[in-house]
């Protein structure tokens, strides 16, 4: 899996628990102190995220970070690779 498509499948899981929270993205921002466009460029994989601000944001939308990196999938080299390459 490239880096491009990682990152773009990471920003679909992370909508998705944004929008199953009911939080916006002006929400979930205020709550990391960042602002609404950047969680929009996460979410659309414009991107990539440190794992510090995944691990936020995790919090923030009260999950696991392997439900954001992909759950049981999160044992792939290519998500393995992308928490190496991101701390």
């Amino acid at each position: 899996m490239r880096d491009e498509e990682l990152y773009l499948a990471i920003g679909r899981r992370l909508r998705a628990r944004r929008r199953m929270v009911e939080l916006t993205q002006a929400q979930v921002a205020q709550r990391c102190g960042l602002t609404f466009q950047q969680i929009h460029k996460y979410e659309t994989g414009v991107v990539a995220m440190p794992v510090a601000r995944l691990v936020q944001l995790a919090s923030v939308l009260q999950t696991p970070v392997s439900n954001l990196i992909g759950g049981p999938e999160a044992e792939t080299g290519a998500s393995q690779g992308y928490l190496r390459a991101m701390a």
